[in-house]
């Protein structure tokens, strides 16, 4: 068993350099951290924290946070931390409260467990220099699995070969960052499986699999940068299997909707709106999809303006309302 703690808090001051490091302690209430140091950074190591992780007082200034590292550390009770960087890997949490960080620097989280809490997990990006990955991580019984939120519409985002299973809102909600991918996950039975809104950047969504979601399986949001949405399957959704929601404003932009398989949905196989208000050209390329049993039409189109899809060997059939 490990040693047990009652409380603990932790300190970094000014000066302090190197790393904090908290190796193998239980801790029954809640671990306050104080940090005010430009280059130092603390580090939890096979801990378990039975009460949650927090500031002691206010939070600190982002370029002096520190970064912080959660390795093999199981979590219960809430967290909200300000950091500089945060690198997570191998934890598992079920933090009642949610999870939640504020964060300035790269952001990490391989191989996690996150479950049964209102957000499984909440990254802040509040300045440029950040960029977020999580890969390889299982996120169930949440109301959202994952959000990400960049106020500087700069940081790269890729999740990727993540499982959510149960979220009731959301599986993946990631908005106004600047760029997303979207890679080889899965989601069954969220609210949204996967939901990419107002991304800066090149929106990439492929290879995923949505099924028996409460609302879309995919749903994207765009703002006249690229986007790609390719070979995922979406299958037995109680919304449309995909939705992509577009304003136009001209410009050069990929828009592509390709191999994609989304069957037995109630809403329409594929939902494309596009919003054209200053009459711009574009080119969608919709080609190589299924929409299959769905209780709406294979490919719904609706568009303000002018233009229309490109379609290319797509095969709708056995749609209630019709191709």
């Amino acid at each position: 068993p490990r040693p047990t703690l009652q409380g603990l808090a932790v300190s970094i001051l000014d000066h302090d350099t190197g790393d904090l490091n908290v190796v193998g302690l239980r801790v029954v209430n809640r671990v306050t951290v104080r940090t005010h140091s430009v280059i130092a950074s603390y580090r939890f190591e096979a801990c378990l924290l039975e009460d949650g992780l927090w500031h002691g007082g206010p939070p600190p200034a982002f370029d002096h946070a520190g970064g912080l590292t959660l390795l093999r550390c199981v979590i219960r009770g809430a967290v909200g931390m300000t950091v500089g960087s945060l690198t997570m890997e191998s934890d598992t949490v079920n933090a009642a409260g949610g999870m939640s960080f504020h964060a300035i620097d790269p952001i990490r989280v391989s191989n996690c467990w996150f479950r049964d809490s209102p957000i499984g997990l909440e990254l802040f990006i509040r300045t440029g220099g950040a960029s977020v990955e999580v890969v390889g991580s299982e996120f169930e019984n949440c109301d959202i699995g994952l959000r990400v939120n960049d106020n500087d519409n700069s940081a790269p985002v890729l999740v990727q070969k993540n499982r959510f299973q149960n979220c009731r809102d959301w599986g993946v909600r990631v908005e106004q960052v600047g760029g997303m991918r979207v890679f080889g996950n899965t989601a069954w039975r969220c609210g949204v499986g996967f939901g990419a809104w107002y991304s800066r950047g090149s929106t990439l969504v492929i290879g995923n699999t949505a099924t028996e979601s409460t609302s879309h399986g995919i749903e994207i949001l765009n703002d006249g940068f690229d986007f790609d949405i390719q070979d995922n399957v979406v299958l037995g959704c109680s919304g449309s299997g995909i939705r992509v929601v577009d304003y136009e404003y001209g410009g050069d932009y990929v828009r592509r909707i390709t191999a994609n398989t989304s069957a037995l949905n109630q809403g329409a196989g594929f939902d494309l709106t596009v919003y054209n208000p200053y009459q711009q050209t574009f080119a969608y390329d919709v080609s190589r999809n299924v929409g299959h049993g769905n209780g709406g039409p294979g490919l719904k189109w609706t568009l303000t303006g002018p233009g229309a899809p490109t379609l290319g060997c797509n095969d709708w059939f056995a749609n209630t309302a019709g191709a």
